[in-house]
């Protein structure tokens, strides 16, 4: 049996869906539970993850008993195996070895999602930022509109992980590097290097309710996460991630959803002004892929150790399942489109699965 990370649940009573993080973060803090100890760094423990720390990988999954839920959704055939998918919005964007799939639902329905060759093999992950999809491959950083290259940045160095915030500056990171560059939209190419704790596993940027993005990155050697103050040439503050953090996926007004793969758990965070720890619980086996429902306000999380996919209303302080479905084995992608539709990929997948708003009736109330 894996030993749980501590367990920090921080209440807040009212829903993350709907309301400010501001809100929430004005809850916390009235409530007193010294989350300031929370926001410090981690440079004291060292340079490495305690021993059993760090690097989480997701489980290799059981035989699947039963039916899973959803159906096969095809991608264009020019995607021969899928190695990272991300929906947000109505938009879907696929990558496989060198090409990009990106459209809506009923594009990719239709067998009309536009498709775009990459410039490398070697690309990082996805993320989009409404209708642009921004994919880091090799040495150059695309901003994809409608299946066409709109922006392409060169960045002189590997990339891995990049971020368009609302304003138009693009964010990288990488493997190598304790580095952070931002790329300002004016045709002077202005670029800021910060200096950050460790290199980059992920890098996102959040919109806000006021004022610039958030912008946080994690880094799973150390299971660590870290706000970036962009706008003001700094790093923010970096937390331990429980035991071995996975991934992290975008909510609302700067909230994140994050898995805790070798401590079995699912992590609440906000990042408005600086990251903060807001509600931690256990939850099934080796969770990996993480995603925020806003139709219906709840936090998905999908565990290759039991095949399952769960629904967790947070509006509570702990959150508390709300739906469980079963999945295909091995499945370490998930995406939650604006009608509450779950898309889903399996390891070296050939095709996505598609849950039709599964959360329906099961809303945070």
């Amino acid at each position: 049996m894996k030993t749980r990370a501590p367990w920090s649940p921080v209440h807040s009573g009212r829903s993350l869906g709907p309301i400010s993080s501001s809100v929430l973060l004005a809850a916390v803090l009235s409530a007193g539970l010294g989350l300031s100890a929370c926001s410090q760094s981690t440079d004291q423990e060292g340079d490495e993850a305690t021993v059993g720390m760090g690097n989480a990988t997701p489980a290799v999954s059981p035989a699947l008993s039963g039916t899973p839920a959803g159906d096969a959704l095809a991608v264009p055939s020019a995607i021969t195996r899928i190695d990272d998918v991300v929906g947000l919005g109505e938009i879907i964007a696929v990558r496989g070895e060198k090409t990009l799939a990106m459209g809506t639902l009923a594009d990719f329905q239709g067998d009309s999602a536009k498709v775009v060759e990459l410039p490398s093999a070697e690309c990082g992950d996805i993320t989009i930022t409404e209708d642009t999809v921004v994919i880091p491959c090799g040495t150059q950083v695309l901003l994809i509109n409608d299946g066409e290259i709109t922006r392409s940045i060169d960045t002189e160095m590997q990339v891995r992980a990049a971020a368009l915030t609302s304003t138009g500056e693009v964010v990288v990171a990488n493997h190598e590097d304790n580095k952070v560059w931002v790329h300002h939209p004016e045709a002077d190419a202005k670029v800021d290097e910060i200096i950050a704790d460790r290199p980059s596993t992920q890098i996102l940027a959040l919109p806000q309710p006021e004022g610039p993005d958030a912008v946080v990155r994690t880094w799973n050697e150390t299971t660590t996460i870290q706000d970036i103050q962009w706008t003001k040439g700094k790093p923010g503050g970096t937390l331990r991630v429980g035991l071995g953090i996975g991934r992290m996926s975008p909510g609302e007004d700067g909230t994140l959803v994050v898995s805790d793969t070798t401590g079995d758990q699912i992590a609440i965070y906000t990042a408005d002004r600086i990251i903060r720890l807001h509600q931690t619980a256990p939850i099934d086996d080796s969770p990996w892929a993480v995603a925020w429902d806003k139709h219906n306000h709840l936090a998905w999380a999908a565990s290759t150790g039991t095949n399952s996919l769960v629904g967790y209303d947070i509006s509570q302080g702990v959150p508390e399942e709300r739906q469980r479905l079963s999945i295909p084995e091995n499945t370490i992608f998930l995406s939650v489109l604006d009608d509450g539709s779950l898309i889903t990929a399996t390891k070296d997948a050939t095709e996505l699965r598609l849950i039709p708003n599964p959360g329906a009736g099961s809303s945070a109330k």
